[in-house]
């Protein structure tokens, strides 16, 4: 299994969403954030997270590629929970493989 940041190092930049979670999360672990109507703050499974990584690690890429990889890969088992909840254990691993599968799925 390939790792998801080596597959797609392109989504962690400078540009977009990424961008305001992290500003969010950075201003979250120094103790500097003021919530507004901001509606990035409000996506508080990224914002927490993100803001404890920055606390525990400092702040960078790195990190966020970090928490990104654990994300990641926790939703391997829970996928698999799921299906295997829902129908049985053969069909909660198929359905854990086809995720790692389609997620570490380069885009083109």
């Amino acid at each position: 299994m390939q790792l998801h940041f080596s597959i797609f190092p392109e989504a962690h930049s400078y540009f977009g969403d990424g961008i305001m979670y992290d500003s969010i999360a950075h201003a979250i672990s120094i103790g500097k954030y003021f919530a507004n109507e901001d509606p990035f703050a409000f996506n508080l499974p990224v914002v927490l997270p993100t803001a404890l990584a920055y606390s525990l690690l400092g702040v960078s890429l790195t990190t966020d590629i970090i928490w990104d990889e654990i994300a990641f890969l926790l939703t391997i088992p829970l996928t698999f929970l799921i299906g295997k909840e829902l129908y049985d254990s053969k069909a909660g691993l198929i359905s854990a493989l086809l995720w790692q599968q389609w997620s570490a799925e380069p885009i083109s």
